[in-house]
């Protein structure tokens, strides 16, 4: 192999997230020639709809926009509406980022009216507040039980009314867990990739006292809020990306391997 063309070459990545987006990271690892090491540490679990919440999306075509913040979130929604709803001419639809744009598009046959470039809370709000300034302002925000509250909260301030939805909860797989602390101990990978603050949360967890562990290997973070989370726990992050989509996050980790700016062990 090139390193010029395969920047990873021999590396053992060690790739975190969720066993419904792992695969595809760890195709995006091994396209740069690195050999991914797949340990979950959370688990998507769909919780079961609260009467309120059954009302509000069989009153989705009422609301003047609907909110999407990930790829999860528009799958479940899809599977708690009936198959016919096509969320077409209302709700418009905002979505953080072109992963979940792509996934609404699979998921209910259009594309979406706005899609946020910044991936976060925050880039989602601004692009709401720049992009619909006329006309009335209620909106639906499926989401996950522990997202941050960024969101509502800046839509609120502005006037809108935001009805919230929790469709599942994120939480600590404890298989992945497991093989995070094995591989970890055993010095089986040369750097990890962090996609969001629970699973920071949950590594340090998984290792029990021994995130001295942590400070051995480089780790890669996906953008500022999960950094954020990695300096509360007195770490620090060695690659974050300028876009917050795992395609950048692992394009980064390779540049910085190939100019020399990552300490990474001896190639095998």
């Amino acid at each position: 192999m090139d390193p010029s063309t395969f920047p990873l070459r021999g590396l053992r990545v060690l790739v975190t997230r969720p066993q419904e987006d792992a695969h595809e990271t760890a195709e995006l690892v091994a396209s740069h020639g690195g050999v991914p090491v797949v340990c979950p540490l959370l688990a998507v679990v769909p919780l079961p709809l609260a009467p309120s919440d059954v009302s509000r999306l069989r009153s989705l075509a009422s609301y003047d926009l609907l909110l999407l913040t990930s790829r999860n979130v528009v799958r479940l929604l899809r599977e708690a509406l009936p198959p016919e709803v096509v969320l077409e001419p209302s709700p418009r639809v905002a979505c953080v980022g072109p992963r979940t744009a792509e996934a609404f598009l699979q998921a209910f046959g259009r594309p979406p009216d706005l899609v946020a470039e910044e991936e976060t809370g925050e880039g989602l709000a601004r692009a709401v507040l720049a992009g619909i300034s006329e006309g009335a302002r209620r909106a639906l925000f499926p989401r996950a039980q522990k997202a941050r509250e960024v969101l509502p909260e800046r839509l609120r301030a502005a006037g809108w009314t935001v009805d919230e939805v929790v469709l599942y909860d994120a939480l600590p797989d404890t298989k992945g867990q497991a093989c995070a602390r094995k591989v970890l101990a055993e010095g089986a990978v040369d750097v990890v990739l962090l996609f969001s603050p629970s699973a920071v949360t949950a590594l340090v967890h998984a290792l029990e006292g021994e995130e001295g562990l942590l400070r051995r290997v480089p780790l890669a973070c996906i953008g500022p809020v999960t950094a954020r989370r990695l300096e509360e726990f007195g770490l620090t992050p060695a690659v974050q990306p300028e876009h917050y989509t795992a395609e950048e996050l692992v394009a980064a980790l390779a540049r910085a391997v190939a100019e020399g700016k990552l300490p990474v062990r001896e190639r095998r």
